[in-house]
């Protein structure tokens, strides 16, 4: 997140810091993490070591230490295109292998760590929340300080230092030591079982085993439903906070912030609840939960920022996010450490099945993050996409919970409506004339007059 930030920051004196750089940004960091979970996904399915982690952490640190150089080099190479072509090559160029690496090293990480069968969901989980954890404090430390105090170069280096020192003291404890081939794994994966055969699988995951073909591809399409929703979610909240906040650092590293902090609850709740809750129906209850939120996003962003008005805008915009983003995403942020535990068969499928579950659930969001900010945000606007997000996250749970006998879904319905009717009542005064609206590329943006009648005076004040 780091690494995300300081290339937005890079790019922006060239290209500004419109929603086209933030899209590219976000879309280039999904990709090369995507790539980096299929690839760390297919490492371990041979003999993951310490060894290949410490040398992706490595190289990590090297790419990063070379930001800024590789950002002067990629901005040279790209400044005769396109304004489009442009950003999105040269945020390619820059951010692409780093966040690869970084995409490499969630599965080996979980592959490493994960030995019994039935904790491989609290494992993804809590490996995950960690991760994220991480990603939380630096998007908040460098976004909201050290950026604008220290500067890009200085940011880089110590980011860069700090990714290289455990492959030093790695090599270091190795040298001293003075034992053990390279390559050798961390004992508690030496000691792995292999699947075995006999009864010992809990009831409820042995009749998800019995319908292998049908649960995987449920849960290819989950994955991909709750990657297109978080990153929707992420631009959109950015966008219906903007025009009261603006569109500077402090709000997107506010947003990115508390979109990670989400994630990191719900990876770990969702590895939590998949080892105690096997059900097919836990899933289409959070899912369905999620959506709830995500139909109520477009009213809540213009009550929360009323509710705040009177309060700093440091603050506000800082209690508006959390309160906007939290909710929803930590829900989204269970489901795939939830389908990891689910098509887990055995241990030693683990780093595999997480390398493959995130890299679908981050391909989807690449293609939901070029959608929304290149073409639906600023042809469709807001309200209108964030209620169907919604709707689109709760089709089929909804379906599949009503097909079961399961009537408390019902009770959906009425927030469905709901939404739709407070686009209908929202209507101004009859002594406010909307002169211009829009919910495109400035976000949500009115423009209107209001008259003031005083005595016999009537006089006609503007408003942005």
């Amino acid at each position: 997140m780091a690494v995300e930030l300081m290339g937005a920051k890079l790019v922006a004196p060239f290209y500004g810091n419109s929603l086209y750089v933030w899209t590219a940004v976000l879309t280039i960091t999904v990709l090369g993490l995507t790539l980096g979970y299929y690839a760390g996904g297919q490492f371990v399915k041979k003999r993951p070591s310490e060894t290949k982690l410490f040398l992706v952490l490595g190289i990590s640190a090297l790419l990063v230490l070379a930001l800024p150089q590789t950002a002067s080099l990629a901005i040279a190479l790209t400044k005769g295109m396109e304004l489009l072509p442009g950003i999105c090559v040269t945020c390619m160029l820059l951010l692409l292998p780093p966040m690869l690496c970084f995409g490499i090293v969630g599965p080996m990480v979980v592959s490493l760590m994960s030995s019994p069968l039935e904790t491989i969901g609290k494992t993804a989980g809590t490996v995950y929340f960690t991760s994220t954890l991480g990603g939380i404090a630096a998007t908040f430390f460098l976004g909201l300080y050290f950026i604008p105090v220290a500067g890009l170069r200085l940011c880089a280096t110590i980011t860069g230092l700090a990714l290289a020192a455990l492959p030093i003291v790695y090599i270091a404890k190795r040298v001293l030591a003075g034992t053990g081939r390279p390559g050798s794994t961390i004992p508690a994966t030496t000691k792995r079982p292999k699947a075995s055969t006999n009864k010992s699988t809990p009831k409820g995951r042995r009749g998800l085993l019995g319908q292998t073909v049908t649960v995987r591809r449920t849960i290819y399409l989950f994955a991909v439903l709750e990657g297109a929703t978080v990153m929707a979610v992420e631009l959109m909240s950015a966008r219906m906070i903007a025009p009261y906040f603006g569109s500077s650092l402090y709000v997107w590293a506010t947003v990115i912030g508390f979109t990670l902090l989400a994630l990191a609850i719900g990876y770990f709740l969702g590895g939590v609840i998949a080892d105690k809750y096997v059900t097919p129906d836990t899933l289409l209850w959070i899912l369905l939960t999620a959506s709830v939120f995500l139909l109520l996003m477009h009213i809540s962003s213009q009550w929360l920022t009323i509710a705040f008005a009177n309060v700093d805008p440091g603050l506000a915009v800082i209690l508006v996010s959390l309160i906007l983003i939290l909710p929803p995403l930590v829900f989204m942020g269970m489901v795939p450490t939830f389908l990891i535990q689910t098509v887990s068969t055995d241990a030693d499928s683990a780093g595999s099945n997480t390398g493959m579950v995130y890299a679908i659930s981050s391909g989807s969001g690449i293609v939901a993050l070029l959608l929304f900010g290149f073409f639906i945000i600023p042809r469709y606007g807001l309200t209108m996409p964030s209620i169907i997000t919604g709707l689109a996250v709760a089709l089929i749970p909804f379906a599949k919970l009503f097909a079961r006998k399961q009537y408390v879904a019902l009770l959906f319905i009425p927030f469905v409506l709901f939404s739709f009717w407070t686009i209908k009542t929202q209507r101004p005064e009859k002594d406010v004339e909307v002169r211009y609206y829009s919910e495109g590329l400035l976000g949500q943006l009115l423009v209107v007059d209001v008259s003031k009648s005083r005595e016999q005076n009537r006089t006609t004040v503007s408003f942005l």
